[in-house]
């Protein structure tokens, strides 16, 4: 679970820090940085999957000019023959260090902490504390600092251009020459017992020592962006070889390529998602295979067995659930969601309805969501869950972000136990009581 996150110098944030609850809400205008601290996250996880050393890359289209392919198809063909992730995989693409990077800074830093459990050798699983801060200079990572830590004990790391510093006793830790967006090898933590132990047990310490050294990677692969873009726009995808194994892709018409070929081989992931729309929108979904290799979802209203239409035409509404809703599905327990604007394309109605569903997966799974949104109607419906004892209070966490002469200012609100935020929602409530009361003086003015 994601507990906390710094930025320094990114975008409009000169200095943020974000505690995280198991539900984290982040409210305020357009343009005061909430996007960031998602995008921050996002571009952390992706230099750190592909192992990069720079924090931002060209583009897709960039990638074709620079190297002079004729198309992203053979683009991928190369990269994947060279081991290397394809473009259009990225998570993230947020322009250039200089586009991102405060006026005048010289330097990002993204950190963040949490807790991760992992499996251990013999069955038992064990939660590890991660905390880590990478430093990025000129694109190029200068060095990071962080800390693993279980069962009481806390073992801090530093990396930089003079090396490795870490006070552990018996253990050992190698790392890469230069600092790595990976912060630790996987294989770069090795238990050293000071006792001699059999060839078995030091076997599995050495194991679970690559399993801890990689929990900084691991823990930012549990961070699972829901991107505002939604919503299928062709009625029949291509159909794949296999399926995908998740929806996080940067493109729209990536995602929904996805989200129908885990749909055409996963009958699991069907069905739930189907048992989620139903209760929302009293639909259920049907795949449809049609030659010579494509797929059709379709939307069958409940208790109208047989009668089904495409499901493009359930509306922009329904059509963007399964974009929100498969993701949830298919993540693991302890990951973290990151959703943008829930409410996008839904009737006020619907949008109370969706986060009383977001809640009870919550409290049914235990899961922990992050969600920025401008709708009042979420965000009411998160306080009455406190103030009907469905949600503790400490479990809930609001934050509201303003710009203020060009720099994110952040601060998380009050909440008590009856759901009432002290001083008032900025920006919701009495917006809407003003265009009531300029309504209201229409009359008075005949």
């Amino acid at each position: 679970m994601l507990t906390r996150v710094l930025l320094k110098n990114f975008k409009l944030h000169a200095e943020t820090e974000i505690e995280f609850a198991p539900i984290t809400v982040f409210i305020g205008p357009n343009n005061s940085g909430k996007s960031s601290v998602f995008q921050a996250l996002l571009a952390l996880r992706q230099a750190a999957e592909r192992n990069d050393s720079e924090l931002f890359r060209p583009s897709p289209v960039e990638a074709l000019e620079k190297l002079g392919f004729e198309s992203l198809k053979l683009l991928n063909k190369t990269m994947a023959t060279e081991g290397q992730p394809p473009p259009l995989e990225w998570l993230v693409d947020l322009g250039a260090f200089e586009d991102v990077v405060r006026a005048g800074e010289g330097e990002i830093a993204i950190g963040f902490s949490g807790s991760l459990p992992i499996e251990q050798v013999r069955g038992v699983q064990v939660a590890i504390d991660v905390s880590a801060e990478a430093h990025v200079q000129d694109n190029s990572l200068a060095f990071h600092t962080g800390y693993l830590g279980s069962a009481g004990k806390r073992y801090a790391w530093t990396l930089g251009p003079h090396g490795f510093k870490v006070p552990v006793e018996h253990h050992v830790l190698t790392l890469r020459t230069q600092p790595s967006f990976q912060f630790i090898e996987s294989s770069g933590l090795e238990f050293v017992h000071p006792a001699p132990l059999s060839p078995k047990r030091q076997a599995e310490l050495t194991s679970f020592g690559q399993k801890i050294g990689s929990a900084p990677t691991d823990f930012l692969r549990s961070l699972r962006p829901i991107f505002p873009l939604r919503g299928f726009e062709q009625w029949g995808f291509p159909l794949p070889d296999a399926a995908h194994v998740h929806v996080e892709k940067l493109t729209l018409a990536e995602r929904a390529a996805a989200i129908v070929s885990i749909l055409a081989y996963n009958d699991a992931a069907l069905e739930r998602l189907s048992d989620w729309l139903q209760a929302l929108l009293g639909v259920r979904l049907k795949k449809k295979l049609l030659p010579p290799k494509r797929i059709a979802i379709r939307a069958e209203a409940t208790g109208l067995k047989g009668e089904d239409i495409p499901f493009t035409g359930e509306g922009t509404g329904a059509n963007q659930m399964p974009f929100i809703l498969l993701p949830i599905g298919l993540a693991a327990p302890t990951d973290t969601m990151m959703i943008s604007e829930p409410e996008a394309h839904l009737h006020p109605k619907a949008q109370t309805a969706l986060t009383r569903l977001l809640l009870a997966i919550h409290k049914k799974e235990n899961r922990q969501f992050a969600i920025e949104t401008h709708s009042e109607h979420v965000l009411h419906a998160f306080l009455h869950a406190v103030a009907s004892g469905e949600l503790e209070r400490e479990r809930l966490a609001i934050y509201y972000f303003t710009p203020e002469n060009g720099v994110a200012k952040v601060r998380r609100l009050e909440i008590d136990e009856k759901g009432r935020v002290a001083g008032g929602l900025p920006g919701f409530f009495e917006h809407s009581l003003s265009e009531l009361s300029a309504y209201l003086d229409t009359f008075g003015k005949e």
